[in-house]
């Protein structure tokens, strides 16, 4: 066996890089690798539920010849990056200046809310001929055209409110908006007002909640929507205000 000098051999384990580094490596005791975060598959957006919570109709349509209007309201809550929505239609007779309180009639949610929260509104009123009518308009409409009906009382009588709810894609809402005002346009009939002969009138508007604001109103009620005109004659000479509708927004 042949014996190499001592010097020999370390010239030749510091003259080489590779076994320099493996004796460092062995003299020193194993690291530990700390251990990967877990990847959340949760998504972290938050989510929400939109209530409806009262309607005031601060100045009817027909009080001069009627004390209630009928009044439909149809509101849809939807996702802006998102295609679907729920469509909700109200029906109730209200008086001048009288506040109808529906309690938490969901609108939205529980759903997150990647973009913005945008909500429509359509308000068609009528002077009333016979609720039940109506109710039978719509519970005709929800049987063919794939509503479901929810009543929510007996807020006038035997005349009970229903209430019909629908998810649907962005456009569809156009066209589920003009079913139900023909419905109830068979519903209610004709009068006479002004020397015309109007169906029913219908108002518009819309309401967009951004993220900051969505933050800002979890856990309130606030203003959701109004609609106004002003005196003119296609409205009959009158004043129409239906405002505020409140609603409350919780964040989960």
């Amino acid at each position: 066996m042949i014996r190499l000098p001592i010097g020999l051999l370390m010239a030749m384990t510091l003259s080489s890089p590779t076994l320099s580094a493996q004796a460092k490596q062995l003299s020193k005791p194993p690291a530990v690798r700390p251990a990967p975060t877990p990847v959340s598959t949760a998504d972290s957006t938050p989510g929400y539920v939109l209530d409806l919570v009262s309607v005031k109709a601060a100045h009817i349509w027909f009080k001069d010849i009627g004390k209630h209007d009928l009044a439909v309201l149809m509101l849809w809550a939807w996702d802006t990056d998102g295609e679907h929505g729920d469509i909700k239609v109200i029906p109730m007779l209200i008086g001048n200046g009288e506040t109808e309180s529906l309690g938490a009639l969901r609108l939205f949610g529980p759903q997150r809310v990647v973009g913005k929260l945008r909500i429509e509104g359509n308000l068609t009123i009528s002077h009333p001929q016979q609720l039940q009518n109506v109710r039978a308009a719509l519970l005709r409409l929800a049987q063919t055209e794939g509503f479901v009906a929810q009543v929510i009382g007996e807020a006038h009588g035997d005349e009970a409110l229903v209430i019909l709810g629908k998810s649907l894609q962005k456009k569809d809402v156009a066209r589920a908006v003009a079913d139900v005002q023909t419905e109830l346009g068979k519903a209610v009939g004709t009068i006479a007002c002004g020397g015309s002969n109007p169906l029913a009138y219908s108002m518009s508007n819309a309401n967009e909640l951004t993220q900051s604001e969505l933050e800002h109103t979890a856990g309130k009620e606030f203003k959701l929507l109004s609609f106004h005109r002003g005196a003119q004659f296609k409205t009959c000479g009158r004043e129409i205000a239906y405002d505020p509708i409140i609603a409350r927004l919780i964040k989960q």
